[in-house]
């Protein structure tokens, strides 16, 4: 089985499908995208994704 990758960094979190802005600052969309909670720490995130950010439309706003 393999570990997942833990994004520790900022890198890391810039590169996740779930990283976004708010005010010009980062911040993890996660809840907003999967309406499930992270259940871990930003710098010991187990549901980093590399890849292309997932923009927020009007689906994901409750």
């Amino acid at each position: 089985m393999s570990a997942k990758k833990i994004a520790r960094t900022k890198e890391d979190c810039q590169s996740c499908q779930y990283s976004g802005t708010v005010a010009e600052m980062q911040c993890c969309n996660y809840i907003l995208i999967t309406r499930h909670m992270r259940k871990c720490p930003a710098r010991q995130c187990t549901r980093y994704k590399k890849g292309t950010r997932i923009k927020l439309t009007d689906d994901y706003i409750v």
